[in-house]
């Protein structure tokens, strides 16, 4: 009987060993490509998640912002922001003074609004050392801006809607503190009553109050720094600083300072009326050789 020799032939052999090598060179390039996709979807979801979380918190708080307060830090200057600014370097700063809304508001309906937000024009005991706000109270405004403040210091100023003589540079504090009740902020104190304020400088006399304020006692600034790491020498951040009063004198790195986003590539402002546009960038170094080259971008549009 015949033994039978089960083997490949060289023909069989070939055609395994080509099989095995496309297999070998586009497989290995389909895994490589399907793990680049998996890393750099996962990293665009991560960006995409904290750039809207870093400009809904600036958002949130230019909602309530003083239009007429804005401006940049530049180069060494200050300027109003005018159209849109786009900013990629470290060390510049956008600033901007915030009404308190919290105290605009009470306590859900539980307790009223700490400052009315009217002035009686034609109340008799108005005086140049004194203006009477119905419904105001300045133990309670008090009460609220030191919860919040995180140094405790009630230093309000009033801002009157409707001032046309707006001078924004020398009436906001941002060339150094007011001296007088002639800027677009008047600094205050506790009046001749809890719902009358008196002025911390200046009176006024001569000064053209209106009917309708907004209080405030703190400015904010978004500051994009220099937060280098061994993995990225050129990483840049973004923070926010609050609880300075620049009509007193103060600069926003007198106040406190919280970090919003890590690898910020840029972030711009833009203005078309009294529409505010927002918008954050941000890299990821690992993807981008440090160069920042991959990111992404939100941005939000404020009223």
């Amino acid at each position: 009987m015949k033994k039978v020799r089960y083997a490949f032939t060289m023909i069989e052999l070939l055609i395994v060993i080509v099989i095995i090598g496309i297999l070998a060179k586009f497989g290995t390039e389909l895994l490589l490509r399907i793990y680049e996709d998996y890393v750099v979807g996962t990293v665009n979801n991560r960006l995409l998640s904290h750039s809207e979380v870093a400009v809904t918190q600036i958002a949130n708080r230019l909602q309530y912002r003083i239009r007429e307060s804005m401006v940049v830090h530049q180069n060494g200057n200050i300027a109003p922001i005018a159209n849109a600014v786009d900013v990629k370097d470290a060390g510049t700063a956008f600033e901007w003074v915030g009404y308190d809304v919290d105290g605009m508001r009470g306590d859900k309906g539980v307790t009223p609004p700490t400052w009315s937000g009217f002035i009686d024009v034609d109340n008799a005991a108005r005086s140049t050392t004194n203006l009477v706000s119905p419904g105001s109270d300045w133990n309670r405004i008090t009460s609220v801006i030191t919860s919040l403040s995180p140094n405790g210091v009630v230093a309000p100023a009033l801002f009157f809607v409707g001032d046309d003589s707006i001078h924004v540079m020398n009436g906001f504090g941002w060339l150094g503190a007011l001296g007088t009740q002639n800027g677009n902020m008047h600094p205050i104190r506790v009046g001749a009553g809890v719902d009358q304020f008196a002025p911390t400088v200046g009176n006024f006399s001569g000064i053209n109050v209106y009917e309708y304020y907004r209080l405030a006692w703190t400015a904010y600034a978004v500051e994009l720094f220099a937060d280098p790491i061994p993995s990225d020498p050129n990483r840049l951040s973004l923070r926010l600083w609050y609880g300075y009063q620049p009509w007193n004198g103060e600069t926003y790195n007198q106040g406190t300072k919280q970090t919003l986003m890590q690898g910020v590539t840029s972030i711009a402002f833009a203005t078309i009326g009294d529409t505010l546009k927002v918008q954050v960038c941000v890299g990821d170094s690992k993807l981008s050789g440090g160069t920042g080259a991959f990111s992404v971008c939100k941005e939000k549009t404020i009223y």
